[in-house]
């Protein structure tokens, strides 16, 4: 069962971005090479939440996130048991993270429920701070 992803703590604007690729509601997303938005992927600038479904001849609206929000991951699997909070994750596609914490995306910040946890991302496209290594 895929993710989604919600913004829970923090204040975001809304903007249509073309779309270079088939997305489901709530997809974390990065922008290609063209400037047009697709399913995000490990190890990439996250530009924000695709707030509708999406194919490569629309343009979606796209939450935009920020340095320091915290975003909702719901329909995680595995089980998020209180000693996850303050481990990293991966963003394995748009729509799922994983327990492997090789690029380590994103950090667990609170456990809501057993398949409900909120994150920070380590790498946005809008944050300020130093270039990703």
């Amino acid at each position: 069962m895929p993710c989604t992803f919600e913004l829970k703590k923090g204040q975001s604007e809304c903007i249509r971005i073309p779309a270079a690729g088939t997305m489901a509601a709530n997809t974390l997303c990065q922008y290609d090479e063209a400037g047009e938005v697709v399913a995000a992927a490990t190890n990439k600038d996250v530009v924000g939440i695709v707030l509708e479904a999406a194919t490569s001849a629309t343009e979606p609206l796209v939450q935009l996130l920020n340095s320091g929000d915290i975003i909702e991951a719901k329909g995680v699997t595995p089980t998020i048991v209180a000693s996850t909070v303050g481990d990293t994750v991966d963003i394995a596609t748009g729509n799922d993270i994983t327990f492997t914490d090789t690029n380590k995306d994103a950090l667990v910040v609170r456990r809501i429920s057993a398949d409900t946890c909120w994150l920070t991302l380590k790498f946005l496209a809008r944050a300020v701070g130093a270039a990703k290594a």
